[in-house]
């Protein structure tokens, strides 16, 4: 049986974007479970198009799967990937003896540890015959902070003292995700994915701000519904539902940049 773990790997010393060429294989025919790596990416993106840079030394890989589950519950796994990636990390943490903060999860698909962004991570599904096709891109900085075009902090594994391989990252991040996609069980197990995605959150209360399109509405956190959408109380205490947009932690009224 094939795991993520034991899944094959295409690995590319560069690549204009592992999610870029995943697609390109989907269209020839590939179905996967299959990696995709690339010591550096020269056009890497993330949510919405924007810019993902890899200098080399940083993890940029994209898994390409069939999940076992209806169409319309494929979006759950950019939360399922949070849990998997965050456990990924925790572990290698613990291998290596470093004390320092512990990641934390950033709705809907970013790790930070100490409020500074580590991992970014993409979900691009597709259905081909009915059957949903799912890419999750996992950018992790390994080795370095990448380059970036808004001011926005980040960090990287070797800041905070762990000396580990981009390998080494993407077999970690890849038990735990057949761990929490055997848990997700296609949808039929998204409330434990739910409550422990909800553990590695911040508190309850927490102020921010999400951010979709034009407009920003600022409030505290109320947690996440049935679905994974995220929940936000606002100053008249009335909750709003977000399924889509960009969250910025600690807003002040003169906010404006995304995290």
């Amino acid at each position: 049986m094939i795991t993520f773990a034991t899944a094959p790997v295409v690995r590319f010393e560069s690549l204009d974007s592992t999610s870029a060429e995943a697609t390109r294989r989907l269209a020839q025919g590939e179905r996967g479970p299959l990696w995709i790596t690339a010591q550096q990416q020269t056009a890497g993106y993330g949510r919405s198009g924007r810019s993902w840079s890899t200098p080399k030394g940083n993890l940029a890989a994209t898994l390409v799967f069939q999940p076992s589950c209806p169409v319309g519950a494929s979006h759950q796994l950019a939360l399922v990937t949070g849990v998997a990636v965050h456990a990924g990390l925790s572990h290698i943490f613990k291998d290596s003896n470093v004390d320092g903060p512990s990641p934390q999860l950033k709705w809907p698909n970013d790790v930070l540890i100490d409020g500074r962004k580590i991992v970014g991570i993409l979900i691009e599904s597709t259905t081909y015959d009915g059957t949903p096709v799912v890419c999750i891109g996992i950018g992790v900085n390994v080795g370095a902070n990448p380059v970036i075009t808004q001011p926005r902090a980040t960090t990287s594994l070797s800041d905070l003292g762990v000396d580990v391989s981009p390998e080494d990252v993407r077999l970690s991040v890849a038990r735990a995700l057949d761990d929490a996609v055997a848990t997700w069980a296609g949808g039929a197990g998204f409330d434990v994915i739910r409550a422990r995605w909800l553990e590695r959150a911040g508190p309850i209360g927490a102020p921010f701000s999400v951010h979709v399109g034009e407009s920003t509405v600022h409030g505290q956190f109320h947690g996440l519904d049935d679905d994974g959408a995220l929940l936000l109380s606002n100053h008249s205490g009335d909750i709003q539902r977000f399924a889509y947009g960009d969250v910025t932690l600690g807003w002040h009224p003169e906010t404006k940049e995304t995290e």
